[in-house]
């Protein structure tokens, strides 16, 4: 799979046909190279562009909204309470983990985000990239909710940090069942623990139920 960015053409010269021949001859090359896929990401309101990609053959995947809360907004209480144990993740959950985002995150609802693909090693990482978040000074914190048997994964959420970043990465799967209330929980116990960290969240842009609980911690789109 291939990963077309930065397509632009300068204002002075579009509507020439500059920029469909860059992508034909991308699409070419990509060919020749023995390519089975091309992925690329487009603002949703660029309707020129999406129209020249559509053209091209591609098909839309996913829409995807990224939302930042800076760390000088306070931290409201939770917008209804809900009865849930929060715990951090076991290394041998893994696999529940990872059945609750191929329910919500499959490849044909667009993977884990941009440039992340539902892969087994998000949720098992190898010896080496452990490593490499230690030397690195990276961490991630997985905080999860069980269901009564403690056999499946309701709702997860992580938390990817590191020196070197401008804010702290979220990442938030809740089980169809469970979204508008598990998510407000995992949301708030970050909340009050890393209210003085700027944080992100890449979240698909067709989940509703979120909407009024980003827009309540004072979560912005960017």
């Amino acid at each position: 799979v291939w990963i077309i960015a930065n397509v632009g053409t300068h204002p002075d010269f579009r509507g020439r046909g500059i920029a469909s021949q860059l992508m034909q001859a991308s699409m070419d090359m990509i060919r020749r190279r023995g390519g089975r896929y091309a992925i690329l990401q487009v603002d949703a309101d660029n309707v020129v562009a999406r129209s020249l990609y559509e053209r091209l053959g591609f098909a839309y995947e996913r829409g995807w909204t990224t939302w930042r809360r800076s760390p000088s907004a306070r931290v409201p209480a939770m917008m209804r309470e809900v009865r849930a144990y929060i715990t951090r993740r076991r290394d041998t959950e893994w696999k529940a983990e990872y059945d609750l985002a191929k329910l919500v995150r499959s490849f044909e609802q667009g993977g884990l985000g941009w440039q992340r693909p539902l892969h087994p090693r998000y949720f098992r990482p190898s010896l080496w990239r452990a490593f490499s978040d230690w030397v690195n000074l990276r961490f991630t914190e997985r905080l999860i909710i069980r269901d009564a048997s403690a056999e499946r994964i309701l709702a997860s959420l992580w938390l990817e940090n590191s020196l070197a970043s401008s804010s702290a990465q979220m990442t938030l799967f809740v089980h169809p069942e469970f979204q508008g209330l598990y998510d407000d929980a995992l949301l708030n116990n970050v909340l009050q623990r890393f209210s003085m960290t700027p944080l992100a969240l890449e979240h698909p842009a067709d989940d509703s139920a979120i909407l009024p609980i980003l827009e309540h911690y004072r979560f912005t789109v960017k």
